[in-house]
């Protein structure tokens, strides 16, 4: 999904052939390692993988849409009635990631490109471990250095003063949230429950999202291009 939005939208065809061949020659170096047996044996170990490691595979234990949308419904739905709600919210979110990227074509924010490339990714993914949270370091990282940035650029005299309020709003949040994604694991020491609640950092995850998507569509197109 990562090269869906960050390649195949913005038409970055090099990048994308290049994507592709390296999936390609990786693969051949597996099948030239395993043999043609994993065409059958990977599959298998997938099938096989649910039972051997189940707290891998428990919806409620994942910190995207689909576990967070099956914990919150458990009690009023069962899960065939609830997957559909997952299938359309992931549609939503991915369409909504993927309206602004066709949106700003012409601009050459890369980074931020990246940021709701990966938040994108990390919510509507069918299937996630705890760690693989560690993809949300970058657009962390990118978010933080955009607030440090706003913070020391915007003006607070005349009209920008409505603006300056409204940005340290979503900086507020934005600190909120990558407090409570790195604190989570400590406030789990007192309180067991959350380790198996991970489904609950889709919470600030989303918001992750949503701040990356309010500062990419305000920024300035020539302050973006001149990055």
């Amino acid at each position: 999904m990562i090269a869906f939005f960050v390649l195949f939208l913005r038409r970055k065809w090099r990048g994308l052939a290049g994507f592709v061949s390296g999936g390609a020659v990786v693969g051949g170096i597996s099948l030239a390692l395993v043999g043609p047996a994993i065409v059958h044996d990977y599959p298998a170990m997938l099938r096989r993988q649910e039972a051997m490691t189940p707290w891998g595979f428990i919806p409620w234990f994942m910190p995207n849409l689909r576990g967070l949308l099956q914990w919150a419904l458990a009690p009023w739905l069962d899960v065939g009635a609830i997957l559909p709600v997952v299938f359309m919210s992931s549609a939503v979110v991915g369409g909504v990631a993927t309206w602004f990227v066709l949106r700003n074509l012409a601009q050459h924010d890369e980074s931020m490109v990246y940021a709701v490339a990966i938040l994108t990714t990390i919510l509507i993914s069918y299937h996630l471990h705890m760690q693989d949270l560690t993809m949300a370091l970058l657009p962390i990282l990118v978010l933080a250095d955009r607030a440090v940035r706003q913070w020391y650029e915007r003006g607070v005299t005349g009209d920008e003063l409505g603006g300056t309020q409204a940005s340290t709003v979503w900086t507020v949040a934005l600190a909120v949230t990558i407090a409570a994604l790195y604190l989570y694991r400590i406030a789990a020491e007192p309180f067991p429950i959350l380790v198996v609640r991970g489904c609950l950092l889709a919470v600030p995850l989303f918001v992750l999202w949503i701040v990356a998507l309010r500062w990419w569509r305000a920024a300035p197109h020539s302050a973006v291009e001149g990055q």
